[in-house]
């Protein structure tokens, strides 16, 4: 527990410039990447960093910062999928469909993230299953 103040702090040093486009699909990718509460730590470091910039400069980076925080709070409050523990399909559900065990299910399951994140896809068991199935008919 000690290390983890520690590597929180060095992650938001290392994160806190990066440019976060205020729209649901990168916004999830940042909180599959970093996770929800460290999401909102940057979000927080970002706003302290801009109000200690010139005063030129600082309200279009408040607008943006502003945009990235509802967009952020509707997909929490919506319980949208950004993470795999939140797909609607799991490991053990891609066995039973007939998928064999081993690192392709990994694969598989990730690129159902990416599918989801990025709007191609529904989070939803039946759809996901389908194209899991069509993924691996086309190895």
């Amino acid at each position: 527990m000690c290390g983890q103040p520690k590597q929180t702090v060095t992650q938001l040093i290392l994160y806190h410039d990066a440019d976060i486009e205020p729209r649901k699909k990168h916004i999830k990718r940042w909180l599959n990447k970093i996770g929800e509460e460290r999401f909102r730590q940057l979000l927080e470091v970002k706003r302290a960093d801009t109000m200690a910039q010139a005063v030129n400069i600082r309200e279009d980076k408040l607008i943006v910062l502003d945009s990235l925080l509802v967009e952020f709070e509707e997909i929490i409050a919506q319980q949208q999928c950004f993470s795999l523990k939140d797909l609607a399909v799991n490991g053990r559900d891609l066995i039973e469909a007939g998928i064999a065990e081993g690192k392709q299910i990994g694969i598989i399951l990730n690129k159902l993230m990416d599918m989801v994140i990025d709007e191609e896809a529904e989070n939803d068991r039946v759809i996901l299953l389908g194209i899991a199935k069509k993924i691996m008919g086309g190895n």
